[in-house]
């Protein structure tokens, strides 16, 4: 019956957009964790090459100089993740009931899938460079063309969860695309 407090009642707490943010980014768990136990066994194979006596042609020494590649798995992963996974469980079509409009919707997992496709795919491959470059050549050069080749097997990797239903689907999808 106040009028001031009926005024703080009415006010939202949490904007919609910042809720399907918090969303989206709780939906890549998966992913984080894998990027996770994939940085454990990186910072074991830069360990490996420091602290042992690797002959220079070995098949391990071969392993462990060239492990950083496979952190081009991870946009692969997230983008296939992206609405595949919704799909199979279900949550693609509640989503429609949010009070977000499908654009905005699209738009922000889109985004989410962009940052953290490139964030896992591109930071731990180019700070590997930077602190040990291997190749000789610019680490700038190889930063920019790693993050523009991770942003775009995300971007494939995206519309191929589009298209599919399952991961494993959405994963071949996006390798014979690429």
């Amino acid at each position: 019956w106040l009028p001031w407090k009926r005024a703080e009642t009415l006010r939202q707490k949490t904007h919609p957009l910042r809720a399907l943010l918090g969303k989206e980014f709780r939906f890549q768990q998966v992913s984080f964790l894998l990027a996770g136990l994939l940085l454990l066994v990186q910072v074991a194979m830069l360990l490996l090459q420091k602290f042992a006596n690797l002959e220079a042609y070995s098949p391990l020494a071969r392993v462990v100089q060239i492990f950083w590649g496979l952190w081009i798995v991870m946009p692969l992963l997230v983008g296939c993740s992206a609405v595949a996974e919704e799909r199979k469980l279900g949550t693609l079509e509640p989503q429609l009931c949010l009070p977000v409009s499908r654009a905005w919707q699209f738009a922000v997992k889109v985004f989410v899938t962009m940052v953290c496709g490139t964030v896992l795919g591109a930071l731990v491959p180019v700070l590997v460079e930077v602190i040990n470059p291997g190749r000789g050549s610019n680490p700038m050069e190889f930063a920019a063309g790693w993050t523009l080749a991770c942003v775009c097997l995300a971007f494939v990797a995206f519309y191929a969860s589009s298209l599919t239903h399952q991961l494993l689907q959405a994963l071949g999808a996006a390798i014979g695309m690429v």
